[in-house]
């Protein structure tokens, strides 16, 4: 008789657990818009900025300090093994675009769930309740 383990992919249950949780404040804040509730609104942006660990961006190759303008960000969700996190580009409003989820465990390298339709629109929501600069 052959015995199968199964191991279980903790980073990848983790990653869609964050994500779960942003489609849900997601889905909580356009009831609220619906109801041009502002209070709950301003609470769901609130709890979206409580969920991240740390925000982070950086800038691109230049030649004067003061020309210094962020680029890409990174909201770490969760560290270690498992860890989560969310990258992407800024525009030149400092909009996030180009925005991914991504999960890692303890040896294996980021990998990248795909997000589509309104599971990527909750991420852009989510991403956007950060200021990155003006």
């Amino acid at each position: 008789m052959t015995t199968t383990t199964v191991e279980n992919n903790y980073a990848l249950s983790n990653c869609k657990g964050q994500l779960e949780s942003i489609k849900e404040l997601y889905r909580n804040y356009q009831e609220a818009e619906s109801k041009d509730d502002y209070e709950a609104q301003e609470k769901l942006r609130e709890q979206a900025q409580e969920e991240a660990l740390s925000v982070e961006f950086r800038s691109g190759w230049t030649h004067d300090l003061n020309d210094m303008k962020p680029e890409q960000f990174k909201i770490l969700l969760s560290t270690g093994g498992p860890a989560c996190q969310i990258l992407g580009k800024l525009d030149h409003y400092n909009q996030p675009t180009d925005i991914e989820i991504q999960y890692q465990d303890w040896g294996t390298p980021w990998t990248t769930l795909y997000a589509r339709g309104e599971t990527y629109d909750a991420l852009e929501w989510f991403c956007n309740c950060f200021y990155f600069g003006e």
